[in-house]
């Protein structure tokens, strides 16, 4: 029986292997940063982090329109949530 050398695996370089390694390691990385960002966005445990976001980016005048664009439900939940 003759072995066909075109059949065996190839095998990576040590370039290819050194770029898979940090590959790995970057999407791991995002992938951890994501489900821990939306981990902090959950909707009843963590309102308070979405309070403290929009205290920090709108106006006083921005917050008003928001708030008065929310529904009950809605203020009824962010009024549970805040001090």
């Amino acid at each position: 029986m003759d072995w066909d050398k075109n059949t065996r695996p190839k095998r990576l370089r040590r370039k290819q292997k050194r770029l898979l390694l940090w590959l790995t390691f970057a999407v791991s990385f995002i992938f951890v940063s994501i489900l821990g960002l939306f981990d902090g966005f959950n909707a009843d445990s963590d309102i308070s982090v979405i309070t403290e976001i929009a205290d920090k980016v709108l106006t006083e005048e921005e917050k008003r329109v928001v708030w008065d664009s929310m529904s009950e439900e809605g203020k009824e939940i962010i009024g549970k949530h805040l001090p």
